[in-house]
């Protein structure tokens, strides 16, 4: 067996023993390798006979890079795999596929069904986009012998990374996000920061839980009695918070995304950003990485109702547009920087195999 296919089934083993049976693969932008990660994952379960469940939201799989005009890697699903896509895709799969159920969601490339692959073979994925229809998916990849599914996410988006959606997640980045290491790594950690975001203390959450449940945007003082504001949407809700945060207010809980108007807002408020926000999850979090460091040096705290349980980061060093990185130089500077995370380069092969044989070279 070579290193990255060892790599692969590393990571894999972190997924099983953290009892992930549904793991969203994401992206920082295109051509960070979110799909290469995917089909490594892929090659590794179908090792151990694992029988998946795939899809994606969006469109994933297809030959070309639609903005680059690049190729892009497909998709491999082994045989007895069970794909959830749309009916437009179908034609472009080389694995032949048995429809097993129709599930009535409709997408701009067909009815998304449910298929158990006959044969192995390159696919293309064409998911759901809605969260409560990846669940349904999810259920009947359960009920058709699913042990674990697969979630291609879309690019640079964080909604995949819902706990909604998926258990637990693998985030990609790559030279393809900056001309230099240090930017790439200052992105990423940003991003990580934000999917990282910690869980409200259990004092709060029942009641936290209940605002969010009702799209609600509530002040909670230290009695935790709430008083809910009266607006359509949390981004609209900048001018109230102003005017309503009084000296007695502890927490602000948003139901909806949270930009720099919030914070601004926070910051403008008789507490002056001494406040906690709680928010669904980090999915949520949409503001500037400067204004969330002006919300903390004010002596604000920003923490969630459902935390993102991120498993492990997987690099690439090459970018499609140049500026690529040396590959180990790249996995050295990232994991250092991004531990106790685990950090992969599943085609250089660079992870947890090689990281105490790289940091003793450094040394």
């Amino acid at each position: 067996m070579s290193e990255h296919k060892n790599l692969a089934g590393e990571l894999l083993t972190l997924v099983q023993q953290t009892r992930t049976t549904s793991l969203s693969c994401i992206g920082m932008a295109k051509n960070v390798g979110k799909t290469v990660a995917f089909n490594h994952l892929i090659q590794a379960a179908a090792e151990r006979s694992l029988t998946l469940g795939l899809t994606s939201i969006g469109r994933d799989g297809e030959r070309r890079d639609e903005v680059f005009l690049t190729p892009k890697p497909r998709i491999f699903a082994p045989a007895g795999s069970l794909l959830a896509t749309a009916t437009g895709t179908l034609k472009r799969s080389e694995a032949q596929l048995e429809i097993v159920q129709r599930t009535g969601f409709a997408s701009a490339m067909g009815e998304i069904i449910v298929g158990r692959t006959r044969t192995s073979g390159l696919v293309e994925l064409a998911g759901p986009t809605l969260i409560s229809e990846h669940q349904r998916i999810q259920e009947l990849f359960v009920r058709y012998g699913a042990e674990l599914t697969l979630i291609d996410g879309a690019l640079d988006r964080v909604s995949p990374a819902a706990p909604g959606l998926a258990q637990s997640v693998v985030l990609s980045t790559g030279a393809a996000l900056g001309q230099s290491i240090e930017l790439v790594l200052a992105k990423t950690q940003d991003r990580i920061n934000r999917l990282s975001l910690p869980q409200v203390a259990s004092s709060l959450l029942s009641v936290c839980r209940r605002i969010i449940d009702a799209n609600q945007t509530a002040l909670l003082p230290e009695d935790l009695t709430p008083c809910i504001l009266d607006v359509s949407h949390s981004l609209l809700a900048g001018d109230q918070l102003k005017k309503l945060i009084g000296k007695q207010t502890e927490f602000v809980v948003l139901s909806g995304a949270v930009g720099d108007g919030i914070l601004e807002s926070l910051l403008d408020s008789r507490r002056q950003g001494r406040i906690q926000l709680v928010l669904r999850n980090g999915a949520a979090l949409f503001c500037s990485s400067e204004h969330w460091r002006r919300f903390a040096a004010a002596g604000g705290s920003i923490r969630v109702v459902e935390p993102i349980r991120l498993l492990a980061v997987t690099l690439n060093p090459v970018s499609p547009t140049g500026g690529s990185f040396d590959a180990g130089e790249f996995f050295h500077h990232m994991s250092a920087a991004l531990a106790p995370l685990p950090v992969f380069d599943l085609v250089q092969s660079y992870g947890q195999f090689t990281r105490n044989l790289a940091t003793q070279e450094r040394k």
